[in-house]
């Protein structure tokens, strides 16, 4: 019984304590904590960042 009043309580606590907000103009802030480009931009330790292959199969950009 005590576990179901904790989540009751808990879950959104949770929820409000750790959401994104809005800025005056609109746009939205997420917390460092839940922005997941803090690990998804990082590379595994040990390796060596991809190379870039050029690749003739789209035309260059028209000059004007």
């Amino acid at each position: 019984m005590f576990s179901r009043i904790a989540a009751f309580v808990l879950c959104p606590a949770l929820l409000a304590a750790g959401a994104c907000t809005r800025s005056d103009d609109g746009t939205v802030i997420v917390p460092s904590r839940m922005d997941v480009r803090r690990v998804w931009d990082k590379a595994p330790p040990g390796t060596s960042p991809s190379r870039q292959i050029v690749s003739d199969v789209f035309p260059p950009p028209p000059s004007a």
